[in-house]
């Protein structure tokens, strides 16, 4: 997946969490002291959702990070070389970045890695659109 794809991928999962967590925080579709059996349901399915949004949250930790990495490699990659002394060494073209730690501990949370994760977020991206 190109930077482009991922980096789209990863303005719609946030768009589209935007929209669930407006919904989410909505007192008339779940009002905060529920009192029949209907809102009741209602708390205990949002208690729910508000548990796959967290996990999502992760996720799109995960894909923007490995968006942003990628656009810094690309960057990276793309420089002019310059010798570094008089030896002639030149600046590699490329450095792999390490995972910072938040990016690290999403992925402990999910137990997914951005592979794993966008053959799932790609239908709610279809949705979305």
């Amino acid at each position: 997946m190109d930077y482009f794809h991922l980096s789209s991928l990863s303005a719609a999962v946030a768009k589209n969490l935007i929209k669930v967590e407006s919904l989410l925080n909505d007192p008339r579709v779940f009002p905060a002291n529920p009192l029949t059996e209907d809102q009741k349901a209602l708390a205990q399915v949002k208690g729910r959702l508000e548990a796959v949004v967290a996990e999502q949250q992760a996720s799109l930790n995960i894909l923007s990070g490995t968006a942003q990495s990628d656009e810094a490699n690309d960057l990276r990659s793309q420089r002019d070389l310059v010798p570094d002394d008089a030896s002639g060494s030149q600046t590699p073209v490329y450095i792999p970045v390490t995972a910072p730690a938040a990016l690290a501990k999403a992925v402990q949370a999910t137990q997914q890695t951005e592979i794993g994760v966008a053959p799932t977020v790609l239908p709610i991206v279809a949705a979305c659109r």
